[in-house]
């Protein structure tokens, strides 16, 4: 505990371990990671994963399994990194090479991932960055029909975002480049940050066979959503 900070918990089964080292760390399934708010007067940042030993009559999918939880106060670079290195020292003995790790763009949670296992692939969730481009795209006064023929190019199909090599991505890259030349805060945003994160935790991950298609953190906000409906949709006391 840091002082004038609250007490942060780290939850988990040695099970659930025993999943993620089997499963996760084999490169089988990817470690979802997503914060939830209004769970309680603190944070909670959840992880998953799909358990692949069962699968479900219904609908012939693996279910999705709760991986270790994580309640905090601070969504700093310290405070998520007592987390996931915490896991990291848990995983000390296992290959973490082939380990996935999926979230949304939040940079200290990003960080604290790449920082407690640089060995391990880090995936950015896709609706994730449509949603942040859309917002970026508005924010910059970006007209509608511009705005939406941007987004078919880069996320549509057969989009930038779908490119089957690096040549592909880069001349794809080119033609967005130079469709968004005159909007030249929005032309900054997608050179130093949008590309660089799709070329390398969308396009590269994807293309390699590190995840099967473009990854969104559904799982995660599913699992989200089931924690909240246990508590009624209401804030609960952290006691």
């Amino acid at each position: 505990r840091d002082q004038g900070k609250a007490p942060c918990l780290i939850l988990y089964t040695d099970e659930q371990m025993t999943d993620i080292r089997n499963l996760c760390c084999s490169g089988q399934t990817v470690l979802g990671v997503d914060k939830t708010f209004n769970l309680c007067d603190m944070h909670v940042t959840a992880t998953c994963f799909k358990q692949l030993t069962v699968i479900r009559e219904t609908t012939g999918e693996s279910p999705i399994f709760l991986g270790p939880l994580y309640i905090h106060d601070n969504s700093d670079f310290q405070s998520y990194s007592n987390f996931f290195n915490h896991l990291r020292t848990r995983l000390t003995d296992v290959d973490t090479t082939n380990l996935v790790v999926g979230s949304d763009e939040e940079l200290a949670l990003v960080n604290a991932i790449t920082s407690a296992f640089p060995n391990s692939k880090h995936v950015l969730c896709k609706r994730h960055l449509y949603q942040n481009t859309k917002q970026k795209l508005i924010d910059d006064c970006v007209d509608k029909d511009a705005r939406q023929t941007i987004l078919d190019m880069i996320f549509g199909d057969n989009g930038l975002i779908d490119a089957d090599d690096s040549i592909c991505f880069d001349v794809k890259s080119d033609e967005i480049e130079d469709k968004v030349k005159d909007q030249s805060k929005f032309a900054n945003y997608f050179k130093n940050k949008l590309k660089p994160n799709l070329k390398e935790k969308v396009q590269k991950p994807m293309t390699s066979g590190l995840i099967d298609n473009v990854w969104t953190n559904n799982n995660a906000e599913s699992l989200n959503h089931i924690l909240k409906q246990a508590i009624d949709w209401k804030s609960k006391p952290l006691l």
